[in-house]
C-alpha cells in the first residue's frame, strides 16, 4: 500500500514538473504551456499544430532568466473554433488550449490561463 501511494505521488510530481503537457491524438489535442516551457517548445508545438491545420500564433512572449514569464496565444482550428488566452506569471500558472473532435465532446474547444 505504501509503495502504491509513493508511486502515485512520484507520477504526479513528474507530470507537473514538465515544461508543458501535450495530448495529441486523432480525436483530442490538449496543449498546456508553463513557466518551464522554452522557446524551442513553443516552436515545436507551433509546427505540430500547423501539421494538423491549426493556426497557433504567439504574441507577448516574455522570458526572464530562461523562464517563460508571459505568453499570449491565439488559436484558430480552421473549422469554426478559435480563441485566445494570455498570462503573466509571477509564481505558477499555465496557458493552453484543447480541441476535442469527438462528436459527443462536452467541450469541443477551450482556451485557459491561470
Amino acid at each position: 500500500m505504501k509503495y502504491a501511494i509513493l508511486m502515485i505521488l512520484l507520477c504526479t510530481i513528474s507530470v507537473t514538473s514538465q515544461a508543458q503537457s501535450q495530448t495529441l491524438t486523432d480525436e483530442l489535442i490538449k496543449i498546456n504551456f508553463t513557466q518551464a516551457s522554452t522557446l524551442e517548445d513553443l516552436e515545436e508545438v507551433k509546427e505540430a499544430m500547423t501539421a494538423r491545420n491549426i493556426t497557433l500564433t504567439y504574441s507577448e512572449v516574455k522570458f526572464d532568466s530562461g523562464k517563460l514569464k508571459g505568453l499570449k496565444i491565439s488559436v484558430d482550428c480552421n473549422d469554426g473554433f478559435s480563441g485566445s488566452a494570455s498570462s503573466s506569471w509571477t509564481l505558477f500558472g499555465s496557458v493552453g488550449f484543447s480541441r476535442d473532435y469527438r462528436k459527443d465532446a462536452p467541450t469541443p474547444f477551450r482556451t485557459w490561463s491561470n
